[in-house]
């Protein structure tokens, strides 16, 4: 019989292990949802945005 004092013995749990192709897939994607943002935040610091002149009422 076992001794009802002595809790059992806790193994470490394994880390699940990952496929690298869909860690490949999901970082080209991420990179492909970038690129908007980051063209939109270029021409927008190229074109100065929010500066332009507003025009003057006669």
């Amino acid at each position: 019989m076992s001794n009802p004092d002595t809790p059992p013995p806790h193994r470490p749990l394994e880390p699940r292990r990952r496929n690298g192709c869909l860690t490949a897939f999901m970082l080209v994607a991420g990179v492909i949802l970038l690129i908007p943002g980051v063209l939109c935040a270029i021409l927008n610091a190229k074109m100065g945005a929010g500066l332009a002149e507003t025009p003057s009422r006669k």
